[in-house]
């Protein structure tokens, strides 16, 4: 197990235990960017504030994390897609399960179109954060169950009617170019 800082886990060590890559141990924010262009790792679990970092700057080639076990994003913790990546079962792969519990979050801070299914899933089940330069694109019709926040420079652009389902708020901070509908609540 390789743990993320360093520390003590308050509670059941054992469901986390094998080859997997713990981030965040307490209420601090514990944040890892990775820069190895491949990783083969059993699972990945992020708790409290943790955030993995995962972009396609430099050299990388959209880090791939390869994991055998099951990708948990838990509490409020972020996984982070810069450039143009996106939450795709090829960044990361051969996970069983990916579980996305509902205050996690799922940050895209490029120019990236956004997906309807992360991870394969049906739905965004958490919070999605648009934040950093660039335009995120949402072309086809996206349900987020949990809060949208636009933040910092980025730009919203919706060019489909009705591509757009937010069950929470819409937090907007930054720039909405919409030319469709965007609902909003449940």
């Amino acid at each position: 197990t390789i743990f993320a800082p360093v520390g003590e886990f308050p509670g059941n060590v054992s469901e986390f235990a094998g080859d997997s890559v713990i981030i965040g141990w307490n209420d601090s924010l514990h944040n890892v960017r990775l820069n190895l262009a491949n990783l083969s790792v059993g699972g990945v679990t992020l708790l409290y504030n943790g955030r993995l970092d995962l972009h396609n700057e430099g050299s990388m080639l959209g880090n791939i994390i390869t994991g055998s076990s099951t990708f948990r994003l838990l509490d409020s913790s972020t996984v982070a897609f810069g450039g143009n990546v996106n939450p795709t079962t090829s960044v990361l792969s051969g996970f069983a399960n990916y579980i996305l519990e509902e205050f996690s979050n799922i940050e895209f801070y490029g120019t990236q179109t956004l997906i309807p299914n992360p991870f394969g899933l049906s739905n965004y089940p958490n919070n999605v954060i648009l934040s950093g330069n660039g335009t995120k694109f949402v072309d086809t019709p996206i349900l987020i169950l949990g809060n949208l926040l636009i933040k910092d420079n980025a730009t919203l652009n919706i060019n489909q009617i009705n591509a757009l389902s937010v069950r929470k708020n819409v937090i907007n901070n930054a720039t909405i170019d919409n030319q469709g509908v965007i609902e909003i609540g449940e």
